[in-house]
């Protein structure tokens, strides 16, 4: 399996679901004239983007619908502006953070999923995708699950080393310090910058750590604020992620590289000869990011395993995070 064909992998029954019951020529509402391009906002740019649309365009183009995509680098502070001062909101957006969809639910900035969707919703998803968007009010269509607690690695490079993946936290953390202490590259590869958007890498990481440390119920309640940051048992897991990742020589660069490393440069260590990385941590849309016609698998060009857990005989948990899809105006082609 290729990088492209994994990033090719969207249903077009998601799409289908954005814009369901979709009129073939309906005028916007209030409008007189022929309709207007349905304008859609997201944080996909180059190959992702081109994947995106071709999802939207299988979906639109036989029924006549024009659509006009926009992909933006600094996509949270571009949307706020355009729903703020500049009163320029987009019809449709694709949001890449849960939190800041229940924002824009809660500021009424974005419409409620009319019925003809919520229906889509109901016979295309089990029962447990729709409870991770919303209560009684649905506000997004969820469009690409995504598996955070992925650790990248080359394969090639780890039987070179004889090195081997780390069935708990402490292996892992020894075999990092073992690559620190004794190979010619960084244990880890990092970067978190991305405009306003800059450091959620290191969230992800925090999250991780907070759940394998203090197991789901106390993350549920920290992720939900009943537990706060400076509470001892928190701040333990950030210190954990400076010591595994941060400090010293751990990361390409140091942490002034890590600052300033751009999000999606941040892989290219782990492919390079000279100044690489032996890990990157990173969600399964990190693809998107790697060489062209990289493979992936235990015998190609890179692979991945689940960071691990505390002990061996519990079962490794998965963060997921996702993006949604959610309306800002009403119109014919929109609503249906």
């Amino acid at each position: 399996m290729t990088a492209r064909q994994v990033r090719r992998s969207a249903s077009v029954v998601l799409v289908a679901a954005m814009l369901a019951s979709t009129a073939a020529c309906g005028l916007r509402a209030g409008s007189t004239e022929e309709s207007q391009p349905i304008g859609i906002f997201g944080p996909y740019r180059g190959s992702e983007a081109d994947a995106w649309i071709e999802v939207v365009h299988a979906y639109t183009e036989p029924r006549g619908i024009e659509v006009r995509y926009i992909g933006s680098k600094d996509f949270v502070a571009d949307l706020e502006q355009r729903t703020g001062d500049a009163d320029d909101p987009p019809d449709i957006a694709v949001v890449p953070q849960p939190g800041f969809v229940t924002e824009l639910a809660e500021s009424e900035t974005i419409l409620p999923l009319g019925d003809a969707v919520v229906e889509q919703l109901e016979n295309n998803y089990p029962d447990a995708v729709i409870d991770l968007i919303g209560d009684e009010t649905l506000f997004g269509v969820p469009f690409r699950l995504t598996m955070k607690s992925l650790v990248w690695y080359r394969p090639e490079v780890f039987e070179t080393n004889g090195w081997s993946v780390p069935a708990t936290m402490d292996e892992l953390a020894d075999l990092v310090a073992d690559i620190d202490g004794t190979a010619d590259i960084n244990p880890w590869c990092l970067g978190m910058e991305a405009g306003t958007s800059s450091g959620w890498p290191a969230t992800d990481w925090t999250e991780d750590l907070v759940v394998r440390n203090l197991g789901t119920t106390i993350y549920n309640r920290w992720a939900a604020g009943e537990v706060e940051f400076a509470d001892p048992r928190i701040e333990e897991s950030f210190d954990d992620f400076r010591e595994l990742v941060l400090q010293g020589t751990r990361s390409v660069g140091g942490l002034t590289g890590v600052v300033e490393t751009a999000i999606d440069e941040a892989v290219e260590p782990l492919f390079a000869d000279d100044d690489g990385c032996a890990l990157y941590k990173q969600a399964d849309f990190a693809v998107q990011w790697m060489p062209d016609g990289v493979k992936i698998g235990p015998d190609a060009d890179v692979d991945w395993f689940v960071m691990p857990p505390v002990n061996a005989d519990t079962v490794a948990p998965i963060v997921v995070g996702g993006d949604q899809i959610v309306q800002f105006t009403s119109s014919d082609e929109i609503d249906g």
